[in-house]
């Protein structure tokens, strides 16, 4: 499988909104939902990632009880949560 990695698109900036992490571009601002999604906003910010580093990232987060599955959906949703803001 082909390694895809993620990054922010060219302009976008991590801010903080009302306490949690918020990614920003072109005058739209997306908060984060949750602390996992904050975390991920930070995480990208330092720079591009892999998915199968932020799968890992987000299941090594996730507790015990957190699957790959789980960790590849959660990942999932915020791809599609911030998408305007992510390339690849």
């Amino acid at each position: 499988m082909e390694n895809i990695v993620l990054s922010l698109k060219a302009g976008t900036s991590a801010v903080l909104q009302n306490g949690m992490a918020a990614l920003c571009l072109g005058g739209r601002t997306q908060p984060a939902r949750d602390p996992l999604q904050a975390a991920l906003i930070r995480t990208l910010s330092d720079g591009p990632r892999t998915v199968e580093a932020l799968t890992t990232f987000v299941h090594a987060r996730g507790g015990p009880q957190c699957t790959e599955a789980d960790a590849a959906l959660t990942l999932a949703g915020f791809i599609l949560d911030f998408k305007e803001y992510l390339e690849s």
